[in-house]
């Protein structure tokens, strides 16, 4: 039997009463709370999702390259992985999550906390500061809601001033696809694990479902080589280029890759997680 629970609270109760096999849909602080448990296994997954920033290219104060490169050095990445994801969660930086194929973790390293490297860009940029923006996440998402607090506060040093703008997820969604956000703050990544059909949608200029509407156009030419292409290697280099590109541009900010958590009762014989569309199943004594 399978129930479909959205509360925490009583997700947490399961897991801890053994009142089901599997709980999978845990906040990263309640699933903490359980590792010294010994009534329960965690089992954490790679994922190919990503926690972002999206900063609309062709909105100010974001239409501005140095603007974006200043706030990518304005995010305390491993304090959010510590402290938000507790732990669930790799750093890292460029178009790819690490789980696709052709992601190259030379080329994708994190971006450093530097607040005195983005106060430089801010200067080099030439913006006129304050500048007040809003940023979206979805009500009932504390996971966003801690990100947009946590840049919220360290790009005010900046002078970017954010309204955090927490809507129900009917308008959230709504605002995405009409890109109405001047910021926000997403869970995304592909269903599929290709990433040329993950970039096709989300780095090709004049795509509506590119929601940070990012357009770099040497980079459409290469993705569209790399997913005709037949050799491996040729592949590999366009996605190498494409990454450069993507990084030298700093569209939006990568926060952390999550993994998919599940808590499981001792019954439990066998797991088996499935990154396609996030399918998992597991065997019972």
């Amino acid at each position: 039997m399978f129930n479909f629970i959205i509360s925490d609270p009583t997700l947490l109760l399961d897991a801890k009463s053994g009142a089901a096999d599997a709980v999978l849909g845990l906040s990263p602080q309640s699933v903490a709370s359980l590792k010294s448990d010994n009534k329960v296994k965690i089992v954490a997954d790679t994922t190919p999702t990503s926690e972002q920033i999206g900063l609309p290219n062709n909105q100010a104060p974001f239409n501005n390259p140095l603007v974006r490169e200043a706030l990518t050095y304005a995010i305390p990445y491993q304090q959010i992985i510590s402290k938000v994801a507790f732990g669930y969660g790799t750093a890292y930086y460029g178009p790819l999550q690490p789980l696709l194929a052709d992601y190259d973790p030379a080329l994708s390293k994190p971006r450093p906390f530097d607040m005195a490297k983005a106060e430089a860009l801010i200067k080099q940029s030439g913006i006129s500061t304050p500048v007040n923006v809003t940023m979206d996440v979805q009500e009932g998402n504390s996971t966003d809601d801690e990100i947009a607090t946590i840049a919220a506060g360290y790009w005010s040093q900046l002078g970017i001033n954010v309204t955090i703008n927490t809507l129900s997820p009917t308008a959230y969604i709504n605002a995405l696809e009409a890109h109405q956000d001047q910021s926000y703050v997403r869970l995304d990544g592909p269903g599929v694990l290709d990433p040329g059909y993950y970039l096709a949608y989300d780095l090709a200029c004049g795509i509506g479902f590119n929601l940070s509407s990012i357009c770099i156009p040497k980079a459409d030419t290469l993705l569209d080589a790399a997913r005709k292409t037949n050799s491996a290697a040729a592949r590999k280099t366009d996605y190498a280029e494409i990454t450069k590109l993507w990084d030298a541009d700093s569209p939006k900010i990568e926060v952390y890759a999550p993994q998919f958590v599940a808590v499981l009762s001792k019954n439990v014989t066998g797991y088996l997680y499935s990154h396609e569309l996030t399918v998992t199943s597991w065997g019972v004594k």
